[in-house]
């Protein structure tokens, strides 16, 4: 026995030193094999490590791995566990888990999850991928994705991908590019390396917010593809940007080829039509838009027709041109059935302290005879950030404006992000310097307003100059003290000239908690303005110099009382108004007061004047809100007491007397539904009102209604109208909708318009009635029945006035 253990202890030893002379290298005829344990067997025709391997080839491949078992006679190699194979020869590294390497076919199976990097340019995942080196291919029946540097995707099964030519081959592949757009295609060849690809059953869908609307889910399909780097084209295409039915989309443009150029970046549509639930309405032989990432790029834009009473039927179609990277221009040409033309153009420019806009437009008639005069209107402003040494920041803006007709801009709705307003034209040239404590502005102004006679509609403001200095850190005062500064000359009504220099220091004091908590604040000015005026046509003149101060004194006493949903608050409140001077006579200049300006230091908005005398401003405030601070109810009063009337006063502000008016107003926002605001002027002998303006809002499901009212009576003034819109939705996509006015001052109704409208996420549908009752020069009342027909996002279709 004790022979046999003998025995046993000299063969564990021999295999013991056999072992230690493989513990660093180990070859074979194909491999070379470095590791901690490597077990030789079977007269050394096998090796097998469950200690980490790391193997080399002759043929230039790296294998790292956790285990690995090798049959030197059949020349397979196993591999477990963390496995690395750097291909250096076909720059590819594979990463897995298991692996079947069979070296005298050079094919390396995968199984389960395998990621390859080729070349640092292609980043394939999949698994149980098959990898042909000597033909250099990859292939795998399961879901593959392949990724590129620049974030473009490529998913597919049956996938086989061609390291040499980089070919790929698969099915039902989908692609995705860094604009988050997704194509699929049933069967698909493509080359990577030239960028080209053959599909068929082509599927593209757009980004949702490629055309402006989440809603929407553009999309392009077609039977077939073909694309390249500079194009690709699709026949039998068909696009459209609803959202995906159960039955066919609201719209969709059908063509036989569909050519996308991608150097342009403009898709073409051949022997196209515009199906309207999947009704052919509109043929177009050939129809082009830019592509989904154009931003801006030269090309016509969205035609659109129109017809008015007043100028006929129209068609436009305006063209956009990119003059550089920070220049643009859009032609707009619109034709009239009548042979009238208005030739309109609006340029822009943006720099890096520089932005510039400029529209004009000329109206002839040339091709109808002559029949109107030429009009034209051109509109321009400009915006310059300076960066000079006076100011911190500071600004220039030139801004012209100017038309050679009265209703040019009304009668043919020249539309322009310029015009704010059709009646009063407004040039200027202004410039502006802030600092932490001042301020500067200076501008050259001039007004045209076209509503008045000729001789009586310009204003000429020059200069117009307002500094402002902030004094209060450098006294150290418990308030704010700041001098302001203004000068302005002026010229109006054709032989009126006034000329200013005011001086205003004020004083605003920190307001302060006295006993049982009352608040208490004041203000103080000092103001000198320096008046000489020249009216009539022998230009007399009229020179004032004065030294006008003026104090407002405030106590407030707020409570605050909470409940569980609500919480309530009253404010009581009393100020006390003091001037020595006399105001200056504006007693017919619109200075109604409300409830937003009764408590204003100026509350008669002068420069040169302050409000004379003494006066006692008495203000009922009530709130009640709910927990996140939201006004639920509230009603404010207030009224003002004069020691004596001051007939110099606004009329329309009844400060003029003793007792003004009571003024209120009472905002009702207590019921999700509904809300109400009532701004009201009351008699002080309370025996009427001289001013309601009314405004509520109504929703109830489905029903939507507007309503507002104002009537002025008495010294406030005269206007009065009523104004109500109203809607109400049959379901999702079917709603209707009323709007009218009615001048109550003139007993005429200024409009009708009554909307019946189809509408979904991507095509509105829409009969409309409009009816206007005014006359202006060449402006006549309209009555009009349209069909509207809206394809989103591209263009609105508008049928001829059904009514004539």
């Amino acid at each position: 026995m004790k022979n046999n253990m003998l025995k046993n202890i000299k063969i564990t030893l021999l295999l013991f030193v056999l072992l230690l002379s493989f513990q660093v290298k180990s070859i074979s005829e194909e491999f070379n094999f470095e590791g901690n344990e490597i077990q030789i067997l079977n007269n050394g025709n096998r090796l097998i490590s469950d200690n980490g391997i790391k193997i080399t080839s002759d043929d230039n491949v790296e294998i790292t791995a956790d285990e690995f078992d090798y049959d030197k006679l059949k020349s397979v190699l196993l591999l477990n566990g963390n496995i690395i194979i750097n291909d250096i020869v076909n720059k590819t590294i594979i990463k897995t888990n298991k692996i079947k390497y069979l070296k005298k076919i050079e094919k390396i199976i995968t199984y389960g999850e395998t990621k390859i990097n080729v070349n640092d340019n292609y980043f394939i995942s999949s698994s149980d991928i098959i990898f042909y080196r000597n033909e250099e291919k990859i292939t795998s029946d399961k879901l593959t994705s392949v990724n590129d540097k620049y974030k473009n995707s490529f998913t597919a099964k049956e996938f086989l991908f061609l390291l040499n030519s980089e070919n790929i081959k698969a099915k039902n592949v989908t692609l995705k590019d860094s604009d988050g757009n997704k194509s699929y295609l049933e069967s698909f060849f493509g080359n990577l390396k030239n960028k080209e690809f053959y599909g068929k059953d082509f599927k593209l869908n757009f980004n949702n917010e490629t055309f402006g609307n989440k809603q929407n889910q553009p999309r392009l399909y077609g039977n077939s593809i073909k694309s390249n780097e500079n194009t690709s084209v699709i026949t039998k295409g068909v696009f459209t940007t609803c959202k995906k039915r159960d039955k066919c989309p609201p719209w969709e443009m059908k063509a036989e080829k569909v050519i996308h150029d991608k150097q342009k970046k403009i898709i073409n549509y051949k022997n196209a039509w515009l199906k309207i639930y999947d009704k052919p309405i509109i043929y177009f032989p050939k129809f082009f838009h830019p592509d989904p990432t154009v931003k801006r790029q030269s090309g016509f834009l969205i035609p659109q027709f129109s017809d008015s009473g007043n100028t006929g039927t129209s068609f436009q179609i305006p063209y956009f041109k990119v003059i550089a990277d920070n220049k643009d221009l859009t032609f707009k040409p619109t034709v009239f059935t009548n042979q009238n033309l208005i030739l309109q153009n609006e340029y822009r420019q943006v720099n890096k302290n520089y932005e510039h806009i400029m529209d004009f437009s000329l109206f002839s008639s040339v091709l109808n005879d002559g029949v109107e005069p030429s009009k034209s209107h051109l509109f321009s402003n400009t915006k310059i950030d300076l960066n000079d040494s006076f100011f911190n920041e500071s600004n220039l803006e030139i801004n012209l404006q100017q038309v050679t007709n009265d209703t040019y801009l009304k009668k043919f709705k020249i539309d322009s992000p310029l015009i704010n307003n059709e009646n009063l034209m407004y040039s200027y040239f202004k410039y502006s310097g802030y600092n932490q404590d001042s301020s500067l502005s200076l501008s050259f102004e001039t007004y045209e307003d076209l509503s008045k006679k000729p001789q009586d509609r310009y204003e000429y403001i020059y200069p117009n100059l307002k500094y402002l200095k902030e004094l209060n850190t450098t006294f150290n005062l418990a308030g704010s003290l700041n001098l302001t500064t203004e000068l302005y000359q002026k010229q109006y009504e054709t032989n009126k000239y006034k000329q200013s220099f005011i001086s205003d220091l004020t004083y605003n004091s920190i307001s302060k908690i006295i006993s049982n908590g009352i608040i208490k604040d004041y203000k103080l000015s000092l103001k000198n303005p320096n008046i000489r005026e020249k009216k009539g046509s022998d230009n007399e003149s009229d020179t004032n110099n004065k030294l006008l101060s003026q104090l407002m004194y405030s106590l407030s006493y707020p409570l605050k009382k909470e409940g569980e949903i609500y919480d309530s608050f009253i404010k009581p409140s009393i100020s006390y108004r003091y001037s020595p001077n006399n105001t200056r006579n504006i007693s017919s200049e619109d200075r109604r007061l409300d409830i937003s300006n009764i408590n204003s230091f100026n509350r008669i908005a002068i420069g040169d004047g302050v409000e004379g005398g003494q006066s006692l401003t008495a203000n009922f405030d009530y709130q009640k809100k709910d927990k996140n601070g939201n006004d639920k109810i509230s009603l404010n009063l207030a009224q003002v007491y004069r020691d004596k009337a001051n007939p110099d006063l606004p009329t329309n502000s009844t400060l003029n007397k003793k007792y003004s008016d009571i003024i209120g107003k009472l905002k009702f926002d207590l019921l999700d539904n509904l809300n109400f605001e009532y701004n009201f002027m009351l008699d002080n002998n309370l025996d009427k009102t001289n001013y309601n303006s009314i405004n509520t809002n109504l929703t109830v499901n489905n029903f939507v209604t507007n309503f507002e009212y104002l009537e002025e009576d008495g010294e406030i003034g005269s206007k009065s109208f009523i104004k109500n819109e109203t809607s109400y939705s049959f379901d999702e996509n079917n709603s209707i909708q009323f709007a009218t006015r009615k001048n109550r001052e003139l007993n005429l109704t200024e409009f009708y318009n009554l909307i019946y409208q189809y509408e979904n996420d991507c095509l509105k549908a829409a009969i409309e009635y409009n009816k206007t009752f005014y006359n202006d020069s060449d402006l006549k009342p309209e009555e009009e029945i349209l069909f509207s027909l809206t394809i989103v996002p591209f263009t609105k279709l508008s049928s001829k006035n059904l009514k004539k």
